[in-house]
Parts: C-alpha cells; sequence; structure tokens
C-alpha cells in the first residue's frame, strides 16, 4: 500500500491508462468521426473505459502470476546450483569440518535454515580458521529468496521479450503458449498502429487533399518502418527507452489534459 503514495506509480498507471485507451493521439477522434449523428457517446465513453480498465485489470494479474512463477522457478535453480556448490566447498576445502554432514541433509525446504547455521559457525570461526572463512566468502552462496528474484524482475520490452519468455519456456506445454504470446504481441502491435495512422489519415483527409487514400497510408508507413528501422541498430534498447520516456509519458499527459 506504501506504493501509492509514490507519484512515479501513478504516472506510469496514467501513461498505461492514455496508451491503452488511445487518448492524445486522435485516434479516438478519428473513429468517432464515423459515428452516427444520433450515436449516444457517452454510453460508448463509458463502456470502453469500463473494458479498457477490466482488460488492464486482467493483465496485471496475468503479468504478476508469470512474473511470480518465474520468481519461484528461478529461485529453486538458485538453490540447486548452491547446494551443488556447498557440497563441493567441504569436499575441497574441509572434507572432515562439523557442517559436512549438515551440508549432506541440505535441500531446497532447509536450505535457507541450514545456510544461516553455516554462516554463523564460519564467522565464529574466524579467529581459529580465517581461510575458511575466507574461502567460504568466496564461493558467493545467496539465500536465493522469491523476494530476491521479486527485486530483479524487469519492465519494459524486457518484460515481454525476457521475463515472459524465460517464464513460458518452464510452463507445459511452452512451445504452444510461445506461439500464442507473440501472435498475440503481433496482433496487438498491427491493432496500435491501425488506430494510431487512422490518427494521421483521417484529419489529412479531411484537408481536402487530392491524394487516393491508398497513397496517403503507403507514405505513412514507409515513414514509419524508416523511424522503426533506428530500433534494430545495436542502440535501439536505448533509443526506445528514449522514445518511450519522453514521448509517450509526460508530453502525452500535457497534450490530453490541455
Amino acid at each position: 500500500m506504501s506504493r501509492l503514495a509514490d507519484a512515479t506509480v501513478w504516472r506510469d498507471a496514467a501513461t498505461q491508462i492514455f496508451f491503452s485507451l488511445g487518448l492524445g493521439f486522435g485516434g479516438v477522434i478519428a473513429y468517432s468521426s464515423y459515428n452516427d449523428l444520433k450515436n449516444n457517446c457517452r454510453k460508448d465513453a463509458l463502456t470502453v473505459a469500463s473494458i479498457n480498465c477490466a482488460t488492464s485489470i486482467f493483465a496485471s494479474l496475468v503479468i504478476f502470476s508469470i512474473l511470480g512463477f518465474k520468481a519461484h522457478h528461478r529461485s529453486e535453480q538458485c538453490m540447486d546450483h548452491n547446494i551443488i556448490k556447498i557440497h563441493a566447498f567441504f569436499n575441497e576445502y574441509n572434507p572432515d569440518h562439523n557442517m559436512n554432514d549438515v551440508a549432506v541433509q541440505m535441500d531446497r525446504k532447509n536450505y535457507i535454515h541450514l545456510l544461516d547455521v553455516m554462516n554463523e559457525t564460519f564467522y565464529s570461526d574466524n579467529e581459529t580458521a580465517p581461510e575458511i572463512l575466507k574461502h567460504w566468502l568466496s564461493i558467493n552462496v545467496s539465500t536465493c529468496t522469491i523476494k530476491d528474484e521479486l527485486q530483479e524482475a524487469v519492465s519494459g520490452p524486457g518484460l515481454a521479450f525476457i521475463a515472459f519468455t524465460e517464464a513460458m519456456i518452464n510452463m507445459p506445454g511452452g512451445p504452444f503458449w510461445s506461439v500464442m504470446f507473440f501472435c498475440m504481441l503481433i496482433n496487438l502491435g498491427l491493432g496500435s498502429m491501425f488506430g494510431t495512422l487512422e490518427g494521421i489519415i483521417t484529419p489529412l483527409r479531411d484537408l481536402g487533399l487530392r491524394i487516393p487514400k491508398e497513397a496517403i497510408v503507403a507514405i505513412l508507413c514507409l515513414i514509419s518502418l524508416a523511424i522503426g528501422m533506428i530500433f534494430t541498430l545495436r542502440s535501439g534498447m536505448y533509443i526506445l527507452d528514449i522514445f518511450d520516456t519522453y514521448a509517450g509519458t509526460l508530453p502525452l499527459l500535457m497534450i490530453a489534459f490541455f
């Protein structure tokens, strides 16, 4: 609940709603120009806004459950990897240490408890066996908690192309969900571009230009393609972050509010 006092959270939430509703881009106004003269605009506005909010809440449930699944899976992988390192440590540096028998019994269920016991033991033996503590610290064993994994959760483009992909690989029927997910991304991108381009095409046609609509669409798509090619460069993620931060957040909110 303390996160609700953070202004950044509200800015990101407003930006997400503005993007999903298409406010400030001109697409909603362009689409509304095709309505009947006696259309119930208030009903349409409430319906679209309600469905959009419900979709956003549903999407958040999906996102957080996938991030939780990924964190849980990575936590188990981290524990298994560290248990192997701990066994190797005792076999290599001090096979006769009194904690060796404890390490043999270590598994996922008692991992954090036994790790705390080992840390206390090695730190208390620091004066008598400083070399063992030095080697123990060198293997860099972490607690591998789910909370730690969630702290490293990615956002933005990395959420779709890194976090989701990694999670789906480990799901039952991973290839099926991967195909469905990326088909959804393609359709989402196409749907977004229809609305964005319509917000440009409709005003141009309303100006009375004697240019065929097909030519206007082709020119706009080629311009958009040329701009989009910038994101495929090695610095593409950096440029995309600049666009995302400075073009689609505060400027968009200010345009819509005014």
